[in-house]
């Protein structure tokens, strides 16, 4: 199992603390047969054959988050 992630962040000013966020990121990850095997047939696991990825060993995801304080 392996996968590589890239992310991106954008902030109104530079800071650890500083709030709101809005983070981006995309995700590829391959696995193995037998990883796929290990998990079964659980609906909701991406590694299983019942999963969102069905019998493929490898999978794209992208997404977004926002944080904010007040």
């Amino acid at each position: 199992l392996w996968k590589a992630t890239a992310a991106f962040l954008v902030q109104p000013k530079p800071g650890f603390w500083s709030r709101p966020q809005l983070r981006f990121f995309t995700t590829y990850a391959q696995w193995n047969k037998a990883a796929q095997d290990a998990a079964g047939t659980a609906v909701n696991d991406p590694l299983s054959a019942n999963g969102p990825y069905g019998d493929h060993r490898d999978g794209f995801t992208i997404g977004a988050q926002a944080e904010g304080w007040w």
